[in-house]
């Protein structure tokens, strides 16, 4: 386990969406040091160009709910849940960014991104990129950061969760197969 460093710039990590989706939350895990965390979270959603984080769609500063869940490296691992409102994304790339604090705030401090678990379909990619503020740039980390992104697939809230389908989908044809047998 290991992070790279959210304090001083952004670090951002792209993801793809599969549909037009409405955003809702994004939980991530960090490594802190004692006193690294500032009190909120700069976060932002952006388009992707080129394989790089491109124009902000959506930005924020927000108090992410924060669960301790133990210790790796001497440092605190943090799940932080951040509740957002982002709607009507078309399917395709766009890229998650974060940095702890206001963009004011350029000083070094022990607050990371953590890396995803590496396994046979999670390998080092290139796709973590940071930007210090102040820079002109994004730099290539090497790394997949651990995060997840949830949402609705249907703008507007129109389609129930994937789970529920899926529940919905096997009554459905659970009454199918028993019209069938009554025939």
């Amino acid at each position: 386990m290991g992070g790279n460093g959210a304090g001083e710039g952004y670090i951002a990590n792209d993801f793809i969406l599969a549909a037009m989706s409405d955003l809702t939350g994004i939980r991530f895990w960090t490594l802190e040091g004692t006193g690294a965390y500032l009190g909120s979270i700069n976060w932002e959603i952006r388009s992707n160009v080129s394989n790089l984080p491109g124009a902000i769609i959506a930005s924020g500063n927000a108090h992410p709910t924060r669960t301790n869940v133990g210790t790796a490296l001497s440092l605190t691992v943090f799940q932080n849940d951040l509740s957002i409102a982002v709607n009507a994304l078309a399917a395709g790339t766009y890229w998650f960014s974060f940095h702890d604090g206001l963009d004011t705030n350029v000083t070094f401090q022990d607050f990371y991104w953590a890396w995803a678990d590496l396994n046979a379909t999670n390998t080092p990619t290139n796709r973590g990129v940071e930007f210090v503020i102040g820079g002109s740039s994004w730099d290539t980390l090497s790394q997949e950061h651990a995060f997840q992104v949830f949402g609705d697939t249907t703008p507007g809230g129109g389609v129930p969760e994937p789970s529920a389908a899926l529940l919905f989908g096997a009554g459905l044809a659970a009454i199918a197969s028993a019209r069938r047998r009554q025939n």
